[in-house]
């Protein structure tokens, strides 16, 4: 059907360009035929592709209306485009408890004092200490895994809050562990970097909560 349609519409196409672009009017009446041409095309795919078209017989073709015989669809799905949205709550308790893990390795290394940092030992000397970091942070992923496992809508704004809190602690940490002192910049550790993603993860999935909605009719 669409070939026979192009083959006619080709045919009426046949016209002196130069007749055809020198009259506005008749170039307005072939470009409103093309769009039609167009939506007729789009219109018979889709009826194709799996669903099929009802109207009333008095109905114009403009007014049909598409109906989906196809399979059902997943509800789940359909209202969430993340995948990964249906673990959300498991993968930021994971990377909560990673958090606290990676408070115990290595974050920067000084090679003068051959001396190595973390999340636990924060102290260089008498006048610099960064102290224990691994407080702060266990505080911030007790809370938030906690507000993972509750189901309310209250807890998962709460837990918005404390990711953002726990992001922002967490980049601090990384400004004045990595940063260069009296000429020399200490050596910073694989463990310094997976910190800030995983709090990172953790923000991205408190932004990304599981709820049931119910529907009311």
């Amino acid at each position: 059907m669409t070939k026979i349609l192009r083959s006619l519409w080709l045919e009426r196409l046949s016209i002196d360009s130069s007749i055809m672009f020198s009259n506005k009017k008749h170039f307005a009446i072939i470009m409103i035929k093309f769009v039609h041409y167009l939506n007729y095309v789009i219109f018979a795919a889709e009826t194709r592709s799996g669903g099929r078209v009802a109207r009333q017989s008095s109905a114009k073709a403009s007014t049909a209306v598409r109906i989906r015989s196809g399979p059902p669809i997943n509800k789940d799905y359909d209202s969430n485009p993340f995948i990964f949205m249906k673990y959300s709550q498991q993968i930021g308790i994971i990377a909560s408890l990673l958090v606290i893990a990676i408070c115990f390795l290595p974050w920067i290394e000084v090679p003068s004092l051959q001396l190595t940092l973390n999340g636990i030992h924060g102290k260089v000397n008498d006048q610099l200490s960064f102290g224990s970091q691994w407080k702060a942070h266990s505080f911030f992923c007790s809370i938030m895994i906690i507000l993972f496992l509750i189901p309310k809508l209250w807890a998962k704004r709460t837990n918005i809050f404390f990711a953002v809190m726990h992001l922002g602690w967490a980049i601090k940490n990384y400004i004045i562990f990595s940063m260069c002192r009296q000429g020399e910049c200490p050596d910073i550790k694989p463990a310094l970097y997976i910190l800030v993603l995983l709090a990172l993860v953790i923000q991205v999935m408190a932004l990304l909560p599981k709820l049931e909605i119910k529907e009311t009719e």
